[in-house]
């Protein structure tokens, strides 16, 4: 609507614009900021919304028990140890293991899709 382009505008207050309503009532100014607020950071919100979404399918990623993380030579040698010696469960559990940064986990998840795809049977594949 024409009001929600305006109310985007960071120079534009809410309040404001009832003041230009002839019919306008007093309305509680925490009404006001609240619809003001979501309106202005609605791109925003859903942006993060997505992100903390994709995390967590990310997270939830499971993490075969026979996959072998000796043979991940790219892989920092301490992640590999740890990795090999807790064998976490899911892509989550890994990330929160001192020792396993970020670019481990990201080689991981690399790793991850591969080993899918070897071990999904060629029949199946059309």
């Amino acid at each position: 609507s024409s009001v929600e382009t305006l109310l985007r505008r960071p120079e534009v207050k809410l309040k404001n614009l009832f003041k230009l309503i002839k019919t306008h009532k007093k309305f509680m100014e925490n009404s006001i900021a609240e619809v003001e607020y979501s309106v202005k950071y609605k791109g925003y919100l859903d942006r993060q919304q997505l992100l903390v979404d994709k995390f967590t399918r990310v997270e939830k990623k499971e993490i075969p028990a026979a996959l072998n993380y000796l043979e991940i030579n790219s892989l920092s040698t301490e992640a590999r140890e740890k990795l090999h010696k807790i064998r976490p469960g899911n892509l989550g559990q890994a990330s929160r293991i001192s020792g396993v940064r970020y670019a481990d986990l990201s080689i991981l998840m690399i790793y991850l899709e591969k080993f899918k795809r070897d071990k999904v049977p060629r029949e199946t594949i059309r």
